[in-house]
């Protein structure tokens, strides 16, 4: 569990490790690259607390702080063949003491890449349907990639400091096919 210390939140992900939990078949390869961000927990169970709309895994989450935080999951091995998945995370729009904590995907962008040099970003939906307001929710896109592709990345940014979250980030197989994705037009 992350612990506040006497000068705030000690637990960067550089130097606390207690974020780290990945599982499954595609995670040998995988490595992190992250800017500004802390795991954090709270007395609500953050994800699985009173303020989700979705049955979180709770304890620990990443927050993104101040500047241009930034998390990305790299070198995510994919099954042979396989070209449709499901990247799902939950996530939270928190802004001390602001009225309005709408969820916006202007502020809170998502990507996709194959090598990490082009970045599409799906279209994502809320389990709950509507944009949350201050209250956890879970976000997936469904998606299908080029034949052949054996690893992906997936990178979330904020441009909104110290206001957004995320916990219990997934790639799955999906059982058909989503948006195919133009990795060749994708942003560098």
């Amino acid at each position: 569990k992350a612990e506040k210390g006497e000068n705030g939140w000690a637990t960067y992900l550089d130097s606390y490790e207690g974020w780290k939990n990945a599982t499954g078949t595609g995670v040998e390869t995988v490595t992190y690259e992250f800017d500004r961000m802390t795991a954090r927990t709270n007395s609500s169970n953050g994800s699985a607390g009173s303020h989700s709309i979705y049955e979180g895994s709770g304890m620990n989450y990443l927050w993104f702080g101040s500047g241009k935080p930034y998390f990305a999951v790299k070198d995510i091995t994919l099954p042979e063949g396989k070209v449709n998945f499901t990247v799902s995370f939950g996530t939270e729009r928190y802004l001390y003491e602001a009225e309005d904590n709408t969820f916006n995907w202007d502020e809170f962008k998502v990507y996709v890449s194959l090598d990490g040099n082009k970045w599409v970003r799906p279209s994502f939906q809320f389990a709950g349907g509507a944009l949350p307001d201050g209250r956890w929710d879970l976000a997936s896109a469904t998606f299908t990639v080029p034949s052949g592709t054996s690893s992906l990345y997936v990178y979330f940014a904020s441009s909104l400091p110290s206001g957004y979250a995320i916990d219990d980030i997934r790639l799955v197989q999906a059982d058909a096919a989503g948006t195919a994705l133009d990795f060749a037009n994708g942003e560098e």
